[in-house]
């Protein structure tokens, strides 16, 4: 109808879910829902960066509204891939001005790996160690920047470890929820 191309297809896409919120709200509430989860499109500066974004995200029905970050783990693998979608983790966080649920995802695919990413987060020293590494140059040095002062403004987050496959963390997930939208009260299956 639009002749458009993916790009902008999903360009229009999310401004016409800000442009139709008011019928979107009305369908929403048909269902009177308890929570309502928003998948937003995967291009996270289509929906963070442009106008409608944090229009829908601010005016969708009911009041609390948390936002979960989702790291996944196949592009958090590394070292400075993790630190990039930390920056964009930080980067949404500052834009939406929202409570925001940090959230490893597919944790499941590799154990091992998904540990050392927890402790990146945990123990920050782990993920400077690995950075160094690769020593020289500018991305190195960008990188150190860049995680010093998120240690030093402690903004890199501990994620909550999920896998929709094994349902593993998903209590934890949906705890994390409640405590935020509830002010605290129990979560169950």
């Amino acid at each position: 109808e639009y002749e458009l191309g993916p790009n902008g297809a999903m360009v229009a896409a999310s401004d016409l879910i800000a442009v139709n919120l008011e019928k979107v709200k009305e369908d929403i509430e048909e269902y009177k829902p308890d929570y309502v989860i928003v998948d937003t499109p995967g291009q996270l500066e289509l929906f963070a960066f442009r106008e409608s974004g944090p229009y829908v995200a601010h005016n969708l029905s009911g009041e609390n509204r948390v936002v979960l970050f989702l790291f996944d783990f196949t592009i958090s693998s590394t070292p400075f891939n993790f630190l990039s979608t930390t920056l964009l983790y930080n980067s949404l966080k500052l834009r939406l001005n929202l409570p925001q649920i940090p959230v490893l995802t597919k944790i499941d695919m590799n154990r091992r790996m998904a540990k050392k990413i927890m402790d990146w987060c945990t123990d920050p020293h782990t993920l400077e160690k690995e950075i160094s590494v690769e020593k020289g140059g500018e991305r190195y040095l960008l990188a150190t920047e860049i995680f010093r002062a998120f240690s030093r403004l402690s903004l890199i987050p501990v994620p909550l470890p999920v896998s929709a496959i094994t349902w593993d963390g998903m209590l934890n997930l949906g705890s994390a929820i409640a405590n935020i939208l509830r002010g605290g009260e129990e979560y169950s299956e």
